[in-house]
């Protein structure tokens, strides 16, 4: 007997949902590494600016003290007698000023040795004091205009943690007239490292070049741990990863004293935060599957439903086509909606309404070498102490206003895009460079004069913008962040070409 072939109405739906439902899965998967990796590459950029910065106030504390030291000494130079009362008060008046300095030493070519603040002669520190076996003395015994910093020593006198900073002064050609130096309390170092919150929860210390970390107290263990860290940060500034601590490693070399200072973030860490801020996107990908299930499951129970429908109106002779074809008809629009509405939202930045990173992706190469086409790329300035100040539900805000200024001049030309963060990109299509950074202009100024209702708020942004001539898209998106940069280095609310 010859077997009939099984009829389903509903195999042909079954594929398509099914291929739909694989597809999502796949590209939520690629949309999610990518965001993995950028979320990274945010967090690495972020501990690296804030390490940086760390050694910007140390060192912008060392330098107030390197000023005044040459003030005293170019004023020393002036003075035959540098040990009369009233220089003496003079010196007393400039140690004030100086919080961080707690005593001011000179000792001249005929071994008069004077500290501020002066000791007594009785006193039992200075009978067996030598000025000659301080390490301030020994630093500044040749010829140099430059000052020198010690390594970190205990004070014979008030036993504290020290560094001391020297710079000898002369009377003629390379003949040291005397030393003049101060001796700096290293509790300034915990203080400047312990000023900022840092983005991920870690450790930031400072190391000497014999490895001792500098601190207000004595710290000798580690040193060959130190070393090691010291042997492998060997630019200016950048970071590594250690196996043997599971921990990245970020930093920034200061010139004078030649110390580094480290950012030490634990992967854990660094993992935990990239996972908090992936989030989002992994909830949107689950919402997309239960949708894209539920339609699924919604269209196959209307189909059944129809079906059922018209099997019983055909039997019984009740059959009325046309009501059972706007059911259908209708279930299938309403399914098409619900698939456009997940396509906008996986186009579209939630907070902002603009086009997305991925979208920005996938046109950006397409306008490879186009020299009638422009590239343009902002960044809000100091985005981040807008957030601390005001909050992150202000910082949303700020976001939002600005993409709405962007939006007013977005064309079928023009198109703005989330870069990332607080960064803005946009993209112009047949439009020469002349033309496109006078739009970018005019929304930097649009934004600059935009007033909120906290009135201490205020926002500009700085970037950069490039023509794709002779470039590929991503050649261009990278010359276009060195001018962002630039801007941001020549004083910000600035757009560079």
């Amino acid at each position: 007997m010859k077997l009939k072939k099984k009829v389903s109405f509903t195999k042909s739906l079954n594929i398509v949902f099914s291929s739909l439902l694989f597809t999502l899965i796949i590209a939520s998967g690629m949309i999610a590494y990518h965001q993995w990796i950028d979320i990274k590459y945010s967090c690495v950029s972020f501990s690296k600016k804030y390490v940086t910065v760390l050694a910007s106030i140390i060192n912008e504390k060392l330098a107030n003290s390197e000023t005044s030291l040459k003030l005293i000494t170019e004023t020393i130079r002036e003075h035959s007698e540098i040990s009369t009362r009233r220089f003496n008060k003079w010196l007393n008046t400039q140690l004030y000023i100086l919080p961080n300095v707690t005593g001011l030493n000179i000792l001249d070519a005929q071994q008069n040795y004077t500290r501020i603040p002066m000791l007594s002669e009785n006193s039992n520190f200075t009978k067996d004091f030598n000025p000659k076996s301080r390490p301030w003395y020994q630093m500044s015994t040749s010829y140099s205009e430059k000052t020198s910093f010690t390594q970190p020593y205990n004070d014979y006198i008030s036993t504290k943690r020290i560094v001391s900073v020297s710079l000898p002064f002369f009377e003629s050609g390379e003949i040291t007239n005397g030393i003049v130096a101060f001796d700096i309390d290293l509790s300034f170092v915990n203080q400047s490292l312990g000023s900022i919150a840092p983005p991920i929860q870690g450790n930031n210390f400072i190391l000497a070049e014999n490895g001792e970390q500098i601190t207000d107290k004595v710290n000798m263990t580690n040193i060959e741990k130190n070393l090691q860290l010291l042997t492998r940060a060997i630019w200016e500034s950048g970071s590594f990863f250690s196996q043997e601590d599971d921990a990245y490693y970020f930093y920034k070399k200061m010139d004078n004293p030649s110390w580094i200072v480290f950012y030490k973030v634990t992967r854990q860490n660094m993992n935990r935060v990239m996972i908090e801020m992936n989030t989002k996107i992994f909830y949107f990908i689950m919402l997309s599957i239960l949708i894209i299930c539920f339609a699924w499951w919604a269209i196959i129970s209307v189909m059944n439903t129809t079906l059922t429908n018209i099997a019983s109106s055909i039997r019984y002779g009740r059959f009325d086509g046309e009501d059972s074809s706007k059911i259908l008809a209708l279930e299938i629009e309403n399914n098409i909606s619900r698939i456009e509405d997940i396509s906008s939202k996986a186009s579209t930045d939630a907070l902002t309404g603009l086009l997305n990173r991925r979208v920005f992706d996938q046109q950006l190469e397409t306008f490879s070498y186009k020299s009638d086409s422009c590239l343009a790329l902002i960044d809000i300035d100091d985005f981040k102490s807008v957030n601390d100040k005001f909050g992150h539900t202000i910082g949303d805000l700020v976001l939002k206003t600005i993409a709405k200024l962007a939006r007013k001049y977005e064309t079928a030309n023009i198109k703005f895009y989330r870069y990332g963060g607080e960064e803005i990109a946009a993209i112009f299509d047949g439009i020469n460079i002349n033309s496109a950074n006078s739009i970018i202009e005019s929304l930097r100024i649009d934004i600059s004069e935009r007033k909120y209702r906290e009135s201490e708020l205020r926002t500009t942004v700085s970037g950069g913008i490039i023509t794709f001539d002779n470039k590929t898209g991503l050649e261009a998106l990278e010359l276009v962040d060195k001018l962002l940069y630039l801007a941001k280095e020549s004083g910000k609310n600035t757009i560079k070409r």
